[in-house]
């Protein structure tokens, strides 16, 4: 079962908050390493899982571009609105649907800190569904 990072109120503005209460980490496919996954919120579409953002596009170690992914069904999002259109990649090869790169390996990765706010992302980002493996007992 997975475990999220529950914050307590914020005291600082909104982006000094995001920064301030979480840990900056490299984040990689779940089958690599995986580490910090940042959320905007649950999947409005299954209801079950997390909806995270994938850095893609990576070029000097900076996204082009971004997704937001369900980690349950799924579901992508070009925009950090997960109530707008959806769409979903081939289940045997996924890939990015914008620059049709593998999506879960290559030049994609689940979102740092710093691409998100590459990306202009901050402002959607929930820190009390932040996903850390690290952090699982179970």
């Amino acid at each position: 079962m997975r475990k999220h990072h529950f914050e307590s109120q914020f005291s600082v503005a909104p982006s000094e908050s995001f920064r301030s209460c979480l840990e900056v980490n490299s984040v990689t496919h779940p089958d690599s390493n995986s580490d910090v996954r940042h959320s905007v919120g649950s999947c409005p579409i299954c209801e079950q899982g997390l909806c995270s953002i994938r850095a893609c596009g990576l070029v000097d170690d900076k996204p082009s571009h971004g997704l937001v992914v369900c980690d349950e069904c799924e579901a992508i999002w070009l925009q950090p609105n997960i109530q707008g259109v959806h769409i979903y990649a081939d289940a045997e090869t996924p890939k990015c649907p914008i620059d049709q790169s593998p999506l879960y390996q290559g030049n994609n990765r689940w979102a740092t800190l710093d691409d998100i706010d590459r990306l202009g992302w901050s402002d959607a980002v929930n820190p009390d569904l932040t996903y850390q493996p690290e952090s699982d007992d179970s």
